[in-house]
């Protein structure tokens, strides 16, 4: 099975305990409905592959993460999206974030504690040194920024900063330090960044070119971060100071 109705492809996750087992995550074609949308599961290396999470057929895959240590616990967000030559249609009620604990089999969908619907689109990381924490960003009328420290179960509002995700359609990214759980990124037109757990964030560098699309921070050495953005590449050698 290939991908050519796929469209965009959010991400593609390889369990770090079985490289057999890779997960793709196809937001699918926003111009027209249907298609190869939603995640894609194969546990061969890629020969075949099986739909295991998918909804309505304006909706495909915005995010996926596996919780660190434990690839078995997964977060999944989709995105119900739609473009058309003269406007864009950002969410609606496909959009919403799911949990699987059996590697990706089964799904259910997380509502207790999150913001009412309709959502756009959702970004989701884990904290790698304090794995059961995720931080989710959700474009939806109340809040933004969501954090739970029980794998989903229970959430809780930390912020409605909109500089954090200031076109959430375009930008809704952000990345978790690999050893401190409160020091979180946030790719949006500018560099932002918080050191307390997401209740408070600030201009990482306002010297860097705007528009942030991508972001690693190297687990072995975390004050050392790559950052890819619409003017190149930045790198930080003290964790982001500059």
């Amino acid at each position: 099975m290939g991908f050519r109705h796929a469209g965009q492809i959010a991400s593609i996750i390889v369990d770090p305990d079985d490289s057999q087992r890779v997960f793709i995550c196809a937001l699918g074609n926003v111009w027209k409905p249907g298609g190869q949308r939603g995640l894609y599961r194969t546990t061969n290396g890629g020969r075949s592959w099986t739909r295991v999470l998918s909804g309505n057929p304006e909706t495909g895959c915005g995010s996926v993460a596996f919780e660190p240590g434990n690839p078995d616990v997964m977060l999944a967000a989709t995105w119900q999206v739609r473009r058309y030559p003269w406007k864009l249609v950002d969410g609606g009620p496909g959009s919403g974030i799911w949990r699987s604990t059996d590697g990706g089999t089964t799904w259910s969908e997380l509502h207790r504690d999150l913001p009412p619907k309709p959502y756009g689109r959702i970004a989701l990381a884990f904290a790698p040194s304090r794995p059961h924490r995720v931080y989710a960003l959700i474009e939806a009328r109340k809040g933004l920024l969501w954090r739970s420290n029980d794998q989903g179960s229970h959430w809780q509002m930390m912020s409605d900063n909109h500089n954090l995700d200031v076109r959430p359609f375009y930008f809704t990214q952000l990345a978790v330090s690999p050893n401190n759980a409160d020091k979180v990124f946030f790719l949006s037109m500018e560099l932002m960044e918080s050191t307390d757990g997401g209740r408070t964030a600030f201009y990482a560098d306002p010297m860097i070119h705007v528009d942030h699309h991508a972001i690693w921070m190297d687990p072995a050495n975390p004050d050392r971060i790559l950052q890819g953005n619409d003017g190149g590449i930045a790198l930080s050698l003290n964790g982001g100071k500059n």
